[in-house]
């Protein structure tokens, strides 16, 4: 992908961020039903509250772009990123954003 491509990419617009957002809500809810001796619960249950409470959108555009920072997501065949990768990517990432937004 061209670095003017990853730029447009990186705009949270269109149909791969709002399937982004919704598995982003999707993750938040799994997570308020996490049991408290999951590994990092506290966090993760501090930013999946604000998630639920604030809405995606008000959380969404600084996890956007740590999400496409992955290559599943930045470099799948002409834009096209099946469902199970939106979804598997914001599992990925979430504990660091949980931890990068403490507090």
């Amino acid at each position: 992908m061209k670095l003017n491509e990853i730029y447009a990419l990186s705009k949270p617009q269109g149909t791969l961020y709002t399937r982004f957002l919704g598995a982003m809500l999707q993750a938040a809810w799994g997570v308020l039903t996490e049991a408290p001796g999951t590994a990092n619960y506290a966090n993760r249950l501090a930013y999946a509250s604000r998630i639920v409470a604030d809405g995606a959108e008000a959380h969404g555009p600084a996890f956007y772009r740590f999400f496409i920072s992955d290559v599943r997501i930045h470099e799948a065949p002409e834009g096209v990123v099946p469902r199970a990768d939106v979804v598997a990517v914001v599992a990925d990432k979430y504990d660091t954003m949980a931890n990068l937004n403490v507090g």
